[in-house]
């Protein structure tokens, strides 16, 4: 073989082996690590909702203190060590029975678990629907701030049905619990 040909083939593999790379990263076949560091931030988790009322929410419907603790455990997510998150949140509104939560807009913020503070700012317009006896209520908008900032969220709770001769008593319906996904892209 000449020096000529061998110096083309060599030349040839120089050239081959960053196509052959760049078709294997965009097939997929590069592996999960390559192509979830060359995808776009998101996030898909599953999780639970409990929500307090003060005081209990009967037939009428008055100012009550709402808390929120939510659980998003397990997410997936195309950042490497983000696995759950928690999100909190304390608002006063005019709630009942036969009206308990209304749309509306609003901010919440995700606590990441990623063994250092990381969080997400995300300002919503929240919708509310039912599906037989259960409330469902989403939250569309976007990430504003922190991690997957710039991006879409949408987050949906279901919340189990409360026993509605509860709304009848003094004390009145004082909690609340739901499934949640969220869904960042």
């Amino acid at each position: 073989m000449s020096t000529t040909s061998l110096s083309m083939r060599v030349t040839m593999a120089r050239a081959a082996v960053p196509l052959l790379f760049a078709a294997l990263l965009g097939s997929g076949m590069a592996g999960p690590a390559m192509t979830a560091q060359a995808g776009v931030l998101s996030a898909n988790c599953t999780g639970t909702e409990h929500v307090a009322f003060d005081p209990g929410m009967t037939l009428t419907a008055k100012p009550t203190k709402v808390t929120v603790d939510g659980k998003l455990n397990p997410c997936q997510t195309s950042v490497p060590g983000v696995t759950a998150a928690a999100y909190q949140e304390t608002l006063t509104a005019t709630l009942g029975c036969l009206d308990p939560l209304v749309p509306g807009t609003g901010i919440r913020t995700f606590h990441w678990k990623v063994g250092h503070e990381a969080t997400s700012t995300f300002a919503y317009t929240r919708t509310v629907s039912h599906l037989g006896a259960a409330l469902i209520v989403t939250y569309t908008g976007t990430i504003t701030n922190g991690l997957f900032s710039g991006h879409t969220a949408t987050q949906i709770i279901t919340q189990i049905p409360h026993d509605p001769l509860l709304c009848a008593t003094d004390e009145g319906v004082t909690s609340s619990s739901g499934t949640v996904t969220l869904e960042i892209v």
